[in-house]
């Protein structure tokens, strides 16, 4: 009943939205990845608030993947993801380094087996590890497994392995790049918005404006480009 619910709500806000000037009322459902879901949400909400009293945000924390799945079945009318190849050209919110990361006092050699902490769920970030260190031909061994960024850093910060992470999680002097002839440079992750076209033009683009300033207020890189 209440997966009906929600959807009798989400189209009376799409007839609200198209045959009205007023601001959106009821319930509008947004994605946005757990990795950055804290910091975002604290800059977010109170512009919703303040472009949209009478609007009731509801929120959903997970994966990129899993928010792309939601948006195209419908579960969420908007969400925030990361970019990849295979997708079609999305709007971006904004971009930060990705590299490999270890403790300063965690010894790195690429003859020794390396401690390395990995994602576990499915996702981009996971990909790109799992691809590096195939391609590699390094011997690691996974010492630490987790479905959060936060927990992999902790790992990496404690000097019992190294990973994959992307910039903003690096929040201490004791952490280093590192450098391997093996392992690939700096790269860019982008984080991306997409939308489910539930919500007309009218209140689609005031409303993505406000997470757009939500983005530049949480990351001092976020574009606009397209």
């Amino acid at each position: 009943m209440l997966g009906y619910i929600d959807r009798l709500l989400r189209l009376n806000n799409e007839t609200l939205s198209a045959l009205s000037l007023e601001p959106l009322r009821g319930q509008v459902h947004f994605g946005i990845p757990t990795d950055y879901a804290q910091a975002f949400v604290q800059e977010f909400i109170p512009r919703i608030r303040a472009a949209f009293p009478e609007l009731v945000p509801r929120i959903t924390c997970g994966r990129s993947r899993r928010l792309r799945e939601m948006v195209t079945i419908g579960e969420l009318d908007i969400a925030i993801v990361t970019g990849e190849p295979q997708f079609a050209p999305e709007q971006s919110l904004w971009s930060e380094a990705l590299c490999w990361y270890a403790s300063v006092s965690l010894p790195i050699n690429a003859e020794d087996k390396l401690p390395v902490a990995l994602l576990e769920s499915d996702c981009a970030l996971r990909d790109l590890a799992a691809s590096d260190l195939k391609q590699s031909g390094l011997d690691y061994d996974p010492v630490l497994t987790s479905s959060d960024v936060a927990n992999l850093y902790s790992a990496v910060e404690s000097g019992m392995a190294m990973a994959l992470l992307p910039e903003s999680s690096v929040i201490s002097s004791k952490v280093r790049p590192i450098q391997l002839d093996q392992l690939p440079e700096q790269r860019r992750l982008t984080m991306n918005i997409i939308n489910a076209g539930t919500l007309s033009p009218s209140f689609h683009e005031p409303l993505q404006a406000r997470i757009l300033a939500a983005a530049r207020a949480t990351h001092g890189r976020a574009t606009a480009s397209s």
